[in-house]
């Protein structure tokens, strides 16, 4: 179900128009505003996807070991040149 009819509101305001009732399957799967009381509760977060485990709490960075970080990363990395190979001069190894 829908905020508003799309046949009947101006173009400009198509753009506005938001779900309020989402039904798959015969289950309500999404509600908003006077339907969000029928919406079911959000699973938890899956902690196994986050970028965490293969970055590290890069979260808890300080602003200047995230701009060096950014800075690095940004320049140009492995050349595959036939050499082994010694690291991209990001300061991680």
């Amino acid at each position: 179900m829908l905020s508003a009819d799309y046949f009947s509101v101006p173009v400009e305001s198509i753009k506005d128009i938001e779900s309020v009732l989402t039904v798959a399957g015969g289950k309500v799967v999404h509600g908003a505003g006077q339907f969000s009381r029928l919406s079911p509760p959000l699973p938890p977060v899956a902690q196994d996807w986050l970028p965490v485990r293969e970055y590290g709490e890069y979260y808890k960075r300080t602003v200047a070991e995230a701009q060096n970080l950014a800075r690095a990363m940004s320049q140009p990395g492995l050349i595959a040149d036939g050499r082994d190979w010694e690291g991209c001069g990001c300061g991680m190894l």
